[in-house]
């Protein structure tokens, strides 16, 4: 399982080469998946980021769009090309994640390029580069698919409700983290609280079945050391975010 979190974006400057006004690549820096930038055409866009300081990078996501093909270049303090992962194809309607085979080191800049749609306009609510956290040691997840909408019901036994986006929910068990895991997932759950969301990755090799979820987290369990070894057990839960 991967934890995508802690967004570099949100450090720097977002500039794109075609915006449209009411939809500005300044939504990028919003917590809310559905609040996108939009292009004004199919012209392919170059949507630059700045760093306020190099980074070591190994991944990126993309959230909420129309996109059929894409690309990431990563660049160092003096504009030399670090990364090009070449070109990305893309589903619309599925959220995307790209993984470089090692990490990047001192990376200050990073383009996004959108090369094709299936739309009359490029639209992304959502883009995340950073490093990720890597937990392999995984448990049986668990799965609350989540009823959407609301009801109330009498003690009579009349029942009225409304419609409302289903909200999925995810329970992990982590098991011998180490207390490198250990530190990492404690300054995420810092950073992040309980209303800064991320993305997980739950099985990375299978999108088919399980694509990334943006979430937030809803509780870090406690780290139960295992006896003799500086190694844990711990639980986390997650719940989708829109």
């Amino acid at each position: 399982m991967n934890i995508i979190a802690d967004n570099k974006i949100n450090t720097g400057t977002l500039t794109a080469t075609n915006s449209n006004s009411n939809f500005p690549v300044n939504n990028l820096y919003s917590r809310f998946l559905r609040l996108p930038y939009k292009s004004t055409s199919t012209t392919p866009v170059t949507i630059t980021m700045i760093f306020d300081m190099d980074y070591d990078i190994d991944c990126g996501v993309i959230g909420y769009h129309n996109l059929t093909s894409m690309k990431i270049i990563l660049y160092d303090s003096l504009d030399i090309v670090l990364h090009d992962s070449g070109v990305i194809p893309m589903w619309p309607g599925y959220d995307g994640v790209y993984y470089t085979d090692s990490t990047i080191e001192n990376v200050r800049k990073v383009e996004v390029l959108l090369l094709s749609t299936d739309s009359l306009f490029y639209e992304v609510g959502n883009i995340f580069i950073t490093k990720k956290i890597n937990l392999p040691c995984i448990k049986t997840p668990s799965f609350d698919p989540g009823l959407g909408g609301s009801y109330d019901k009498s003690i009579t036994g009349q029942i009225t409700g409304t419609y409302s986006t289903k909200i999925r929910s995810f329970g992990v068990g982590l098991t011998d983290i180490s207390h490198d895991k250990k530190n990492e997932l404690e300054d995420m759950a810092l950073r992040h609280g309980n209303f800064i969301p991320f993305w997980i990755d739950l099985y990375e090799e299978n999108h088919e079945k399980y694509q990334p979820v943006f979430v937030n987290l809803e509780n870090l369990g406690e780290f139960e050391k295992k006896t003799g070894d500086f190694i844990y057990d711990t639980s986390l839960e997650f719940q989708e975010c829109k």
